[in-house]
């Protein structure tokens, strides 16, 4: 059986231009970013954050640990 793939999803981070000056105005704003996002509230399609979880572990190298609340 042969498959192939019809279309590939891909995610974005968005956020308000505060967000993007606050982290660029880190020195090392990539080993802080993950520990920033802990304080915003996450808006996602799936109650189990699948595509939320998927984009920290490919993105940061990390596994999301938020809880749906």
């Amino acid at each position: 059986m042969e498959s192939v793939p019809l279309a590939d999803e891909e995610y974005l981070l968005v956020a308000s231009p505060n967000w993007a000056r606050r982290i660029a105005a880190q020195p090392q704003a990539s080993a802080y970013l993950c520990a920033d996002l802990r304080e915003v509230s996450l808006i996602t399609y799936a109650e189990n954050l699948l595509n939320v979880r998927r984009y920290s572990r490919t993105i940061f190298g990390r596994q999301l640990t938020a809880t749906r609340a």
